[in-house]
């Protein structure tokens, strides 16, 4: 009860003062390490009194604390199916490529299926 009443405690202050407080965020690896950075550097400059908390995880354990109340928001591209309370915005969109060598039979296929991926060495 006193950790939730400290919780809405810190939500006013938020909302009085939007220029400070805090904002934790959940993620993979994936995403803090190639998609964030390039977003925390404009916040950091727009809200340099803000206390960024970046937390990494899988996409469970992504879930389970945004459900629990520990983060204020959760970014993972797998948390779909156990965030269905959530509201799941869009924020950008992968694109995978197949690339290979000439000589290869995927070079030679425009929509490469699963087992024609494991016909040919596989390098990631």
């Amino acid at each position: 009860m006193l950790r939730e009443t400290q919780a809405i405690r810190a939500m006013s202050l938020d909302a009085l003062y939007p220029e400070r407080g805090s904002l934790s965020i959940e993620t993979t690896h994936t995403q803090a390490r190639y998609v964030l950075p390039s977003i925390i550097v404009p916040f950091y400059k727009r809200y340099p009194k803000v206390k960024l908390h970046l937390q990494q995880g899988t996409s469970k354990q992504i879930a389970d604390m945004l459900t629990a109340g520990q983060v204020d928001i959760a970014i993972s591209t797998r948390a779909r199916e156990r965030l269905q309370h959530c509201i799941l915005p869009p924020c950008y969109e992968w694109y995978r490529r197949v690339i290979a060598p000439e000589q290869y039979s995927l070079a030679r296929s425009k929509t490469p299926t699963l087992a024609k991926l494991v016909a040919d060495p596989l390098v990631t």
